[in-house]
């Protein structure tokens, strides 16, 4: 009996040794936690998040991504060496969470008060190489990403804080290594900022609605800057685009005399009606279709003298102008025209000649020459060229003829390609504010040439703008206060004032508020004034940001 009560008093002591133990471990692993922890500055971290997010947003705003435009957020960096790497896709073989890109945002490294690397994440729908359109309404909840269920985050930035027990952290260490609970799994657009301990990570995050709220300024500022350069070289703003439904108007032209409307702008690839007036000379080269006539001296040249006796055609001295001409920029020094036109004349005998002249001419490497607008007309570019042509030029030049009703000879076409001598003049091709600038194309030979993503990521379909009577082409140049101003109301801090003093301004709608679908409609891109139903051309509003209104107003210009 005194055998079994003295084993049964060992395991007791045995068990109560093993609970010490395990407690002395705990107590000293929280020791270790602790003291781990007591050099770390939570301040310093908040402070290092904060500049990781002002400088993320630097960088989408300034257009990172070789002129794609601003919104773009670069992909993370997997190297550790601070260098976004080239693409990234949700679930992809380069995930969107990595390492915090410093060295790509033009950033010196950024830590937390431990000396950790901040990590990243990057929604699928703002990655930066992405070519698709990136405006107001880009995105939706199925690409953002969410910390705590909580949507409309575009970027999460995280401070993973000192290493926790069963962290080992290198320059190769993984994830989990440094984050923990939802942050810790790749492939998916999760975050949080509790979890069960351990869990000490940090969260700052990127909303759609800061970021876009520096985009749309930026692109306000574009098109206020460029308006401004118009305005000073022709003493006037240029004309609107009537205001429709811009996912199906297929040209933003302008219309003579509108003050209010969409921007009129051309982007390049689009064909729009344009008359211009054509000279060729091709004195040699180039590939002739066969027959007699017409003659090959009024195919290569337009300015001819037929060599005919019978037809005594004399064309010297004539420019051939295409008044229902199709146009396309191509970039700035390259630009396609087509179009078809019926020249007549009397010839021998009193018989009537009918020639119709027929080109479509992709020329490149020429030399552009801009014509300023008038109260009436709009400004026009011209170009020359004389040489052999260089890549990417071809085109093909048709002459036929009727006399008397009868075909003369057959239709002859001279086929164009790269490598041929010719002697071409555009001119009168309409030139609106949608183009590249370049070494070619410069702000004092062309005023206002909006930057290709401006269109490319259909801007021009959130921007509508107005202005006074005065500020016209052709006007007074000042509009009077109260009088012939517009009137700019601005709501703060719950006192609106009135402004009279606008000579122009331009409105941004920003993101499509809740149950207002876009369409054809004023109001179903611009809310209050600004959709201009009431008081047209007039009175627009300012407010803050809320979810009953988006617009953004920025000011052209006052009068004193």
């Amino acid at each position: 009996m005194y055998a079994k009560r003295r084993q049964q008093g060992v395991v007791l002591l045995t068990l109560m040794l093993v609970i010490m133990a395990a407690g002395s471990f705990v107590l000293l692993k929280a020791l270790n936690v602790a003291a781990s922890n007591s050099g770390y500055d939570e301040s310093a971290t908040r402070s290092a998040l904060m500049q990781a997010k002002l400088a993320l947003i630097g960088y989408s705003v300034n257009d990172p991504a070789a002129n794609l435009g601003p919104g773009r957020l670069p992909c993370p960096d997997f190297s550790g060496d601070g260098a976004a790497v080239g693409s990234c896709s949700l679930g992809g073989a380069n995930p969107t969470t990595g390492r915090f890109p410093y060295a790509t945002i033009g950033n010196g490294r950024i830590t937390d008060s431990t000396g950790a690397d901040l990590w990243y994440a990057v929604a699928d729908s703002h990655r930066y190489f992405l070519t698709t359109p990136i405006n107001s309404d880009t995105g939706d909840t199925t690409d953002d990403l969410s910390v705590d269920g909580e949507d409309d985050i575009l970027a999460v930035i995280i401070a993973p804080g000192p290493p926790l027990a069963g962290q080992s952290r290198s320059t190769s260490a993984g994830l989990a290594d440094f984050l923990e609970g939802d942050n810790a799994s790749l492939g998916d657009s999760t975050f949080t900022r509790t979890s069960e301990s351990p869990f000490n990570d940090k969260i700052i995050t990127l909303t759609r609605g800061e970021l876009m709220a520096a985009v749309e300024q930026r692109v306000l500022g574009e098109v206020n800057r460029h308006l401004a350069e118009y305005f000073a070289a022709y003493g006037g703003y240029p004309w609107a685009s009537a205001i429709a439904d811009p996912a199906t108007k297929t040209l933003f032209d302008e219309t003579i005399s509108l003050r209010d409307g969409h921007l009129a702008v051309h982007q390049n690839g689009d064909v729009f009606p344009s008359a211009f007036s054509l000279d060729w000379n091709v004195p040699s080269d180039g590939t002739l279709s066969v027959g007699p006539e017409p003659n090959e001296i009024c195919i290569r040249w337009n300015e001819c003298t037929d060599p005919d006796p019978d037809i005594d055609f004399d064309f010297t001295g004539n420019t051939i102008t295409f008044t229902s001409g199709l146009c396309t920029w191509i970039d700035a020094e390259t630009f396609n025209c087509q179009g078809t036109e019926a020249v007549s004349a009397t010839v021998a005998g009193g018989a009537a000649l009918i020639r119709t002249f027929t080109v479509n001419l992709t020329i490149t490497g020429m030399t552009p020459t801009v014509t300023a607008p008038t109260a009436l007309a709009p400004r026009i570019r011209g170009a020359v060229f004389s040489g052999r042509l260089p890549p990417g030029s071809s085109g093909t030049i048709g002459v036929s003829d009727l006399l008397s009703g009868v075909p003369r000879g057959v239709s002859r076409t001279l086929t164009l390609s790269a490598g041929d001598s010719v002697t071409v003049s555009f001119q009168n091709v309409r030139f609106l504010l949608g183009d590249d600038r370049d070494v070619v194309v410069t702000e004092a030979s062309s005023p206002a040439a909006l930057p290709r993503w401006f269109t490319a990521n259909q801007w021009h379909h959130y921007i509508h703008y107005a202005y006074a009577l005065p500020e016209s082409l052709g006007g007074s140049g000042t509009c009077v206060a109260g009088s012939s101003c517009l009137t700019l109301e601005v709501a703060r801090n719950g006192t609106t004032t009135a402004n009279d003093r606008v000579r122009g301004l331009v409105v941004i709608a920003g993101r499509q508020l809740t149950g207002l679908p876009r369409g054809g409609l004023m109001s179903d891109y611009f809310e209050l004034e600004n959709d201009q139903a009431t008081t047209p051309n007039e009175v627009f509003s300012m407010r803050p940001v809320s979810g009953t209104f988006s617009d953004r107003v920025s000011v052209l210009a006052t009068v004193p």
